[in-house]
């Protein structure tokens, strides 16, 4: 399927879009948002941690993410990513609170080791594009 926004969609997660893909020591780590672009105030992320060595979905990780955004933005510190929805995907709500370039940090640790990766965010305001896509389809 192609995206509207040059990401690949996945769909182990619902309709989430691809982001990120990355291997980084012990670990592949897929990052997925909701909606299909990240936008002011109601981006979902969502984790999925690979070991590399077995290529099985690790289910007894820690997941923590920060953000740094444009200058005037407020910068989001240590927002906690469980897996208590789905063992195998950590999620957590991104609230950013202004358009612009974001660099999400995120932070794994298991007993596989300590990896961080960084994901660059190009995050919009939300609701005007969704209601020209709306009033198109109407």
């Amino acid at each position: 399927m192609v995206s509207l926004f040059n990401y690949d969609v996945a769909s182990a997660n619902g309709r989430a879009t691809l982001v990120s893909s990355q291997e980084i020591g012990p670990y592949r780590i897929d990052v997925s948002i909701l909606p299909g672009q990240p936008v002011v105030a109601n981006t979902h992320l969502s984790v999925l941690i690979i070991a590399r060595a077995t290529e099985e979905a690790l289910t007894n990780a820690t997941v923590n993410v920060s953000a740094t955004g444009p200058a005037g933005s407020t910068e989001l510190g240590q927002i906690p990513a469980p897996n208590d929805i789905s063992p195998q995907f950590y999620e957590t709500d991104l609230p950013f609170d202004m358009a612009g370039q974001w660099e999400v940090k995120i932070d794994v640790s298991s007993e596989l080791g300590e990896e961080t990766i960084i994901v660059p965010m190009n995050v919009r305001q939300g609701g005007s594009n969704i209601n020209w896509i709306l009033l198109a389809a109407v």
